[in-house]
């Protein structure tokens, strides 16, 4: 039973793992896109 439990949660945690990274990327991109539209880095 144990070994089925964790099988079923390593997707989700795959999953969650590479939305919490895109949504780093995502956040990273727009705060630079803010800054070079605020002429703060070029």
């Amino acid at each position: 039973m144990d070994d089925e439990k964790q099988e079923s949660k390593q997707p989700n945690q795959l999953f969650w793992g590479l939305f919490i990274a895109a949504m780093g990327i995502f956040g990273a991109y727009n705060l630079y896109k803010a800054l070079q539209s605020f002429g703060m880095i070029e």
